[in-house]
């Protein structure tokens, strides 16, 4: 249900960069439950049939197609595949864990503790 990446490319800087860690929700059908569709400003993990999986802001949406925005002139996006429909979605980004707190974290956990 959840999904860890690791950013990298600059598409989507300042917002997110390459050190950022993304916490993503994949989407997923519970009974008559399903999880909210990404809607306009969303981060989202997508994989478009001749590309690699891409992290791209959700610009537009309709029905069941995104338009999705990087946020550079050379950004592989939406102006240059189209829409991204529903199925290709792969997860939706629901934290941002930023390169500093990651790095911060990692070595808080890799200390060694004392038994004193």
């Amino acid at each position: 249900m959840f999904k860890l990446y690791r950013v990298e490319g600059k598409s989507l800087e300042p917002k997110i960069t390459e050190t950022d860690l993304l916490l993503g929700i994949r989407p997923v059908i519970f009974g008559s439950f399903s999880l909210p569709k990404a809607k306009k400003g969303d981060i989202i993990v997508f994989k478009k049939p001749g590309y690699p999986k891409m992290v791209k802001e959700v610009s537009m949406v309709s029905v069941d197609q995104y338009v999705v925005i990087g946020f550079h002139d050379d950004s592989i996006d939406s102006r240059h595949f189209g829409v991204v429909y529903r199925s290709e979605v792969c997860t939706r980004i629901v934290w941002i864990i930023r390169g500093a707190l990651f790095k911060r974290l990692r070595q808080g956990l890799l200390r060694k503790t004392s038994d004193q």
